[in-house]
């Protein structure tokens, strides 16, 4: 924001509409509150997929890298995100032969997450995630922390639309209330010519 946009802008909050202050600080705390929820839900998914890929006996890192024989927790955890904030089944699991590299690869979406050359160890891998996104997607908390999220979208929105809204219309007024300040007769606007 240039400089005389800003000085006309706190002109605005603190002579005319103080209430714009309160409503823009409110909308700013929601939204870093549900950034930080939004955050800490997809980290408690993340260690929940480990959790449950060391149950199982899997070595997995979190990072793509095309090693034989670990599982890539990053997408798998992106995966059972995508399948909670959509509330439907979308996709199931695979194993796609490659035979240039005598391996197979074990995909969700068509994302490797898994690759070894041997093939009994690429089923039991996939019946494991398999088991891993059943137990992750119907477990209540995690449904139940989709459920608080979407509902501090739908506050952040509504703070959102109504900002905007009381901003739409000051922009059509053609003239602006003045603020008393301790009951005295307010000072004219310093930016209005005379």
């Amino acid at each position: 924001m240039r400089a005389a946009d800003r000085q006309l802008f706190d002109d605005l909050v603190k002579e005319h509409y103080p209430e714009l202050d309160y409503m823009w600080k409110d909308y700013t705390e929601t939204q870093e509150k549900q950034g930080k929820e939004e955050r800490a839900f997809v980290d408690e998914i993340s260690k929940n997929v480990e959790v449950l890929l060391e149950k199982a006996k899997i070595k997995f890192q979190r990072e793509y890298k095309p090693m034989s024989d670990v599982c890539f927790s990053g997408y798998v955890a992106t995966y059972v995100h995508g399948v909670l904030e959509s509330n439907r089944w979308y996709a199931s699991l695979l194993i796609e032969p490659n035979s240039s590299a005598d391996l197979f690869l074990v995909k969700i979406d068509g994302t490797e997450v898994f690759r070894t050359s041997n093939e009994a160890e690429a089923n039991k891998i996939r019946d494991e995630l398999e088991k891993i996104v059943n137990i992750l997607v119907v477990k209540s908390d995690l449904n139940e922390g989709v459920r608080c999220i979407r509902e501090l979208r739908k506050t952040t929105l509504k703070k959102w639309n109504k900002l905007t809204e009381t901003l739409r219309d000051l922009r059509r007024k053609s003239r602006l209330k003045l603020r008393k300040k301790l009951g005295i007769f307010p000072r004219p606007c310093k930016y209005l010519k005379p």
